[in-house]
């Protein structure tokens, strides 16, 4: 089965949470998966903020998801790690989004951006 490889770009909790399920999910039945976050996931990511929701629609799948007892995104990160999803940000786009490296040191792993297009070579590819 080919890797599956989700591009994160957007903050709130619709992307998030769809994002991570997916990932968890690959991982559960031994695909491999990475999460590339970027711009405003990134931020988000480094400023434990990710999957908190924007106003409007946003706002509205993230409170029916809790009155139903979904998973949370916490929850789905660690779930996350615990099976070994990827969690990568590329070194330039962590620059231009503001995100200092001591943000996210420990939490995913900056690389280059051959390393996230050789990842792409024969993957499935998500962009949310």
């Amino acid at each position: 089965m080919p890797p599956l490889l989700i591009h994160l770009h957007a903050e709130g909790y619709e992307r998030a949470y769809q994002a991570l399920t997916l990932a968890v999910t690959a991982k559960a039945m031994a695909q491999d998966a990475t999460i590339v976050f970027a711009f405003g996931a990134l931020r988000a990511f480094a400023e434990d903020r990710l999957g908190e929701p924007l106003p409007g629609p946003d706002l509205w799948s993230a409170k029916r998801a809790e009155n139903f007892g979904a998973t949370t995104v916490a929850s789905l990160l660690a779930s996350a790690r615990e099976l070994g999803v990827q969690l990568w940000a590329c070194e330039t786009v962590a620059k231009t989004s503001g995100v200092e490296p001591e943000q996210i040191e420990g939490k995913l792993e900056l690389v280059g951006l051959p390393q996230i297009v050789r990842k792409q070579q024969g993957a499935q590819l998500l962009y949310l």
